[in-house]
């Protein structure tokens, strides 16, 4: 009798992770933070998943993916998931779609696709892609600290969101990261248009640095190019020191 009750409590178990199918719909149910998950982190301390908003999601370049589309090593509906969690990356996901493009002769179609690609190319070659010291299982920041994957858009050039977006940025790199920096930024004048004016056309941090090629500001390429950087918003002011002694050597390299 308690062999039958066990066979008949392991076939429920299955039935119930059968039924819970790994669409999106399913996995929403659980991740939609409503309700706070936690689960162990890489010093077995507890830390909380990260949460899923619907509508946010239903608005991303990624809504018409499959949750196990990049989280491709869960299995079973289980809760929690009997299989380690497996995440494709962006670099190796956005590659991999573009090498198949390239087969297919389908690039043409997908001219963001191709953007996308050489904006990893870029990063590869950044301090931001290199292995952090502190924590050598992660790089310095990756895709995800600043587009987050379940809600990222670009919005259309000249709309609203695009602006909006546009002024998240000194928030976006120096919040989490670079947090001396941005408190320098805020009492510059460019700084103080974009966070106290929220002045669209006053520079950001992507302006002189960047979005991705991200470099050493020592360096000699980053000198010469941020004349060219700050001289497409002040073009009488380029004008003016292109005609000097300093501006001929800097033109000439």
């Amino acid at each position: 009798m308690a062999g039958l009750l066990f066979a008949m409590s392991a076939l429920a178990s299955e039935s119930d992770l059968t039924a819970h199918k790994l669409d999106n719909a399913s996995c929403l149910k659980c991740h939609n933070g409503t309700k706070e998950i936690k689960v162990a982190g890489a010093s077995d301390e507890m830390r909380a998943l990260h949460a899923v908003k619907k509508l946010p999601f239903s608005k991303s370049v990624h809504a018409g993916l499959q949750c196990v589309s990049c989280h491709q090593g869960i299995k079973d509906g289980g809760k929690p998931h009997q299989t380690e969690a497996k995440t494709t990356g962006c670099v190796q996901c956005h590659t991999k779609l573009w090498e198949d493009a390239k087969l297919a002769k389908t690039t043409a179609d997908k001219p963001r696709l191709g953007t996308v690609v050489q904006n990893i190319e870029a990063y590869k070659k950044t301090f931001h892609a290199l292995q952090n010291k502190d924590d050598p299982a992660r790089v310095n920041a990756s895709c995800d600290d600043c587009h987050d994957t379940h809600s990222f858009n670009v919005p259309p050039k000249g709309s609203p969101d695009r602006t909006a977006w546009h002024l998240t940025i000194p928030s976006t790199c120096g919040e989490k990261c670079h947090t001396d920096e941005l408190d320098e930024y805020g009492t510059s004048v460019h700084g103080k248009q974009v966070l106290d004016q929220h002045n669209p056309k006053a520079a950001v941090c992507t302006d002189c640095h960047t979005s991705h090629g991200i470099t050493n500001t020592s360096v000699e390429s980053f000198k010469l190019d941020i004349v060219k950087a700050c001289g497409g918003c002040h073009k009488e002011n380029l004008k003016s020191y292109s005609e000097t002694f300093h501006g001929q050597i800097n033109a000439l390299g």
